[in-house]
C-alpha cells in the first residue's frame, strides 16, 4: 500500500518497508538545510535500537550527508 505524506510542498507518496538493520551498509542523508541534526536524529535512533550489538557481528552502519546542493 501507498501511503500519502503531506508536507511543506505538497502531498508525496511513499512505501514503507522494513529491512533488517543488518541489511545497511550506508544511510544516506538527502541535500536538506537541517543534515547535521538528521544524522544526529540517525545517530541516536541507532543506539536505541541496539547499534551497538551490531557491531559485536562486526556491522557498521555508515551515516553520510550529500554533499549535493539543494538545487
Amino acid at each position: 500500500h501507498n501511503k500519502i505524506k503531506s508536507g511543506k510542498y505538497g502531498a508525496t507518496s511513499y512505501q514503507e518497508i522494513k529491512i533488517p538493520l543488518r541489511f545497511l551498509k550506508e544511510i544516506l542523508i538527502s541535500p536538506s538545510s537541517n543534515q547535521e541534526s538528521v544524522q544526529y536524529g540517525l545517530q541516536e535512533w541507532l543506539k536505541a535500537n541496539d547499534l551497538h550489538r551490531l557491531k559485536q557481528y562486526g556491522i557498521d552502519i555508515q551515516i553520510s550527508r550529500s554533499s549535493s546542493s539543494l538545487r
